[in-house]
């Protein structure tokens, strides 16, 4: 607890959880600059002195489980990548950036991170001490990787409105553009229709322009566009954020959350008349100050995180009543409740503040970047004709 500038203690609070991760055993929760670990069999808080002493210094921004190896990586305002070792959460390497990593994805083979500037770098997992080489890069602040599931490409999503679709790992070949968002491209994650037969991924994609929109990423073509304001019943001078998407291929459901919102929406991609459209499932609302974000497990359950109040929740899907349903009695929800992270005021605020997805519209380009943007805007414009 620190000292205010009137010279009294403030009084300790807690942070809440912006980030969540599922793999396998473990859950990890993020709380501005900390990971909080747990196993799930059995239930309980994994607490190493690594995880302690060894963390980031500033707000952690992105993380990943590394598929095929016993890796977490994390992100952030630090300039640091950390390795972690899933079997005995000690770090193996600290790698630093020349600038705040805003975002971090893997293969089996390679870790590939972006920071702030629009550069996206690669490491090769097997070789933590290796340079990270420069693979690709934007105009703009990239706000979100993804490698697609058979891993041959690589999308990433900046502030200006745009994801670029390129060959992984030789990221220079670009396949496409998904052009269409009027504001910065927040979230991007793959989903499958909710009819069984189709196994083909499409690209879901949302931000600060108050749709959520599907795509065939690979041609770069719009399928169908969902106007979220319309559907919660904002009216038209709301500003309405999505700040995280994921889907369970158990139930082939999607579920979106929104930047100072309690509002959480189930969506599911269908097929009607010879059109895939995106529909919404169920929506509805939790008791909590705000959603930072929400993710699925291996079992299809469905887990938020946010504010201090209630720092995660979890739902069932109810086959019999074909909506999802408050999870009870869960060892996870006292495990976690006794795992908090206590800031004073001030600190939370500044915190909160900085994680705000508004931040994104009233960043300036320099003068230089401008220009760089206008001629790229330029080309893709001719690539589009």
């Amino acid at each position: 607890v620190s000292t205010q500038s009137t010279g009294q203690m403030s009084k300790p609070v807690s942070l809440g959880f912006h980030l969540i991760f599922f793999e396998n055993k473990w859950l990890v929760l993020v709380a501005g600059s900390e990971l909080r670990v747990f196993s799930l069999y059995p239930t309980q808080h994994f607490q190493t002195e690594d995880l302690k002493t060894k963390g980031h210094k500033e707000i952690i921004r992105s993380a990943c489980f590394c598929s095929g190896s016993n890796l977490f990586v994390s992100g952030g305002d630090d300039k640091t990548l950390l390795f972690w070792d899933t079997l005995t959460w000690t770090c193996l390497a600290n790698r630093k950036s020349n600038k705040k990593i805003t975002c971090v994805v893997s293969s089996s083979q390679h870790v590939i991170f972006a920071d702030k500037t629009g550069q996206v770098f690669i490491l090769p997992i097997d070789n933590l001490e290796a340079p990270p080489q420069l693979i690709l890069g934007h105009f703009s602040t990239v706000t979100r990787l993804l490698l697609t599931p058979d891993r041959k490409f690589l999308l990433s999503a900046d502030r200006d409105e745009k994801i670029r679709v390129s060959a992984f790992p030789n990221a220079f070949d670009i396949q496409s553009f998904c052009l269409g968002h009027t504001a910065f491209v927040n979230v991007i994650r793959f989903v499958l229709s909710s009819q069984g037969g189709n196994h083909r991924w499409m690209l879901l994609s949302g931000g600060g322009d108050g749709t959520i929109r599907l795509w065939d990423h690979l041609n770069g073509t719009l399928i169908d566009t969902l106007s979220v304001g319309s559907k919660l019943g904002f009216d038209s001078s709301t500003s309405i954020v999505v700040s995280s998407m994921d889907f369970s291929e158990k139930h082939r459901f999607a579920v979106a959350t929104f930047e100072r919102s309690t509002v959480i929406v189930i969506l599911e991609v269908i097929e009607k008349d010879d059109r895939i459209l995106i529909e919404t499932k169920q929506i509805f609302s939790v008791s909590t100050e705000l959603i930072s974000s929400a993710c699925f497990d291996g079992e299809g359950n469905l887990w938020i995180v946010g504010s201090h109040l209630f720092p995660f929740i979890g739902f069932y899907f109810d086959r019999t009543k074909a909506c999802f349903e408050p999870i009870k009695d869960s060892p996870l929800l006292s495990c976690i409740s006794s795992a908090m992270v206590y800031v004073n005021e001030p600190q939370k605020q500044k915190i909160v503040d900085n994680l705000d997805l508004e931040l994104l519209r009233k960043v300036k380009l320099s003068k230089r970047a401008k220009k760089r943007l206008k001629e790229t805007q330029q080309v893709q414009g001719e690539m589009e004709k």
